[in-house]
């Protein structure tokens, strides 16, 4: 079975980024690690959700304004 993220017939451009890529793949591994404590699952699940959301808004900007406070917020980490 072929991954639909990486085929040549993605629609969308973050789906070609390999951060986008890792992202996918850790909210898959956090859904398979079948955390038990609820509150430690929902909190890994929202974290990776987010790393999914972020860096597919993040390829859509295009201004030099948006890439300049993207590279700013990213610094903080």
């Amino acid at each position: 079975m072929t991954n639909p993220i990486t085929t040549a017939r993605s629609q969308l451009p973050h789906h070609r980024l390999i951060a986008y890529q890792v992202a996918v793949e850790l909210l898959i591994a956090v859904k398979a690690a079948k955390i038990r404590d609820t509150h430690s699952r929902d909190q890994a699940h929202r974290a990776a959700k987010s790393a999914c959301l972020n860096t597919a808004e993040g390829a859509g900007r295009v201004s030099r304004g948006d890439r300049a406070r993207l590279r700013s917020d990213s610094s903080r980490c």
